[in-house]
């Protein structure tokens, strides 16, 4: 993924923030040295001056549209990802959801999270120190791992679910169902559940680990 625009008129103390980032290290003039492509960006400035706001407002932007809410600021975000331009504009004086194009087509936020090769896999932040605003944009998150964590089974998921899982509350009400049909199952047997004996299921939208192996049985689950 390769950031290409962003503007904010106003998110905190940012006010008309316009950054076009670089995609190539252009060559030094009577130079041998050939135009290099620019795979990161660094943030620099004085406490106060608002790099971390500005990586705040990214991380608001991508989770509103992962988590498939309503803008929380307004702003444009231009990006290259898997061979596609994506823009986003929020105007949330005039739309609730920010406009989308894909390529320069209009498309829709639910197409993004239909599309998750549209979205980037991951959106991290490590900050020095313990960072309560920081923390506070991952909560929702955070909830979705552990109920998911929380969810385990001593069945093979459908291979339909595994392949598509994208965290959705439909993906988790799936699992959960799964879940009742196990202790069902177990209640009628009159037993109860061993966890060294199940599955857990860990996922984001484009992974998913079980534990490698059951110590009752010797066998071995992979996806």
């Amino acid at each position: 993924m390769q950031l290409r625009h962003l503007a904010i008129p106003q998110f905190r103390n940012l006010r008309g923030v316009a950054i076009d980032f670089s995609t190539q290290l252009e060559p030094v003039p009577a130079s041998a040295m050939t135009a290099r492509a620019i795979r990161s960006h660094a943030l620099i400035g004085q406490n106060g001056v608002g790099k971390s706001n500005l990586i705040e407002a990214l991380i608001t932007i991508f989770r509103d549209v992962d988590l498939d809410r309503d803008a929380a600021l307004d702003y444009t975000l231009e990006y290259e990802i898997r061979g596609h331009t994506v823009k986003l504009q929020a105007d949330t004086a005039k739309k609730k959801r920010p406009f989308v194009w894909v390529d320069g087509r209009a498309e829709s936020q639910g197409h993004l999270l239909k599309n998750r090769e549209l979205l980037p896999s991951h959106v991290f932040a490590y900050y020095s120190g313990r960072n309560e605003r920081i923390e506070a944009l991952f909560q929702e998150h955070q909830r979705r791992f552990n109920q998911r964590q929380e969810i385990t089974t001593d069945e093979v998921l459908p291979e339909q679910l595994l392949n598509q899982f994208s965290a959705s509350d439909a993906d988790i009400r799936a699992l959960e169902e799964v879940r009742r049909r196990r202790e069902a199952r177990l209640k009628q047997a009159g037993t109860t559940g061993c966890a060294d004996c199940s599955i857990a299921v860990v996922a984001t939208a484009n992974w998913c680990c079980w534990p490698a192996c059951c110590p009752m049985t010797r066998s071995s689950r992979k996806c």
